[in-house]
């Protein structure tokens, strides 16, 4: 997301596209562990939503897959040492491979959630789409059961769904810190119209369940 246009909002645009990303590990060692799992899971949700695009394609599939993989590894070793190199750079090649997906192929419903969440609340980027993402995996995974199996093999587990396998790498910022039930039903009776835009009946399934609801593993498995 981001301040060119004037409000906080996506958008593809040359205007936004980096001349130059750097992926140097040894950089990223005084990014704090949190910002590191959070953005993490961030680039995991470009993945996972590459997976059941409109417009993808194997090849994003294949990249897709190896991207969670390899953060996931990243994460279980960077919670034993976040001054682990090897780590960081496994993180980076993770990092890049979703980011390539993300190039490439559109974002559902996971992303329109998020991105309005973000831009009618001035929510962090990073810990909006962790919280968010088992969610809206999980009240996806009946529709695209495939997806599931993929999330799960790149995880390496079998024995839960896509959802609970997010929810279960531990990256879990309180949703109630970032904002109050109160102030979003609050602007909701204000400007529903504003927020609620676009929306499909799932996002706000999703969205009362964050609100109304601890995020809780039984939440994932009773969709």
């Amino acid at each position: 997301m981001t301040p060119i246009y004037g409000i906080k909002k996506t958008g593809k645009d040359m205007r936004v596209l980096p001349k130059t990303v750097i992926y140097d590990p040894g950089l990223s060692l005084s990014l704090p562990l949190e910002i590191s799992l959070t953005s993490g899971m961030n680039a995991i949700a470009h993945a996972a939503e590459g997976l059941y695009a409109q417009d993808g394609n194997p090849i994003m599939t294949l990249l897709a897959e190896e991207g969670i993989h390899a953060l996931a590894q990243g994460m279980i070793k960077l919670k034993e040492d976040d001054q682990d190199e090897q780590a960081r750079s496994q993180y980076l090649y993770g990092a890049w491979l979703c980011g390539t997906v993300l190039g490439n192929v559109g974002m559902a419903l996971h992303h329109k959630l998020c991105h309005t969440l973000g831009g009618s609340f001035n929510l962090p980027h990073a810990p909006t789409h962790t919280i968010i993402l088992p969610h809206a995996i999980a009240d996806n995974e009946v529709a695209r059961p495939e997806v599931t199996k993929i999330i799960t093999r790149a995880l390496g587990v079998s024995d839960v769904s896509a959802g609970q396998a997010l929810f279960d790498l531990e990256v879990r910022p309180s949703f109630s810190r970032l904002i109050s039930p109160k102030r979003i039903f609050k602007k909701l009776l204000i400007s529903p119209c504003k927020i609620l835009i676009g929306i499909r009946d799932p996002l706000k399934i999703i969205l009362s369940r964050l609100l109304l609801t601890p995020i809780t593993a039984l939440d994932l498995n009773n969709n």
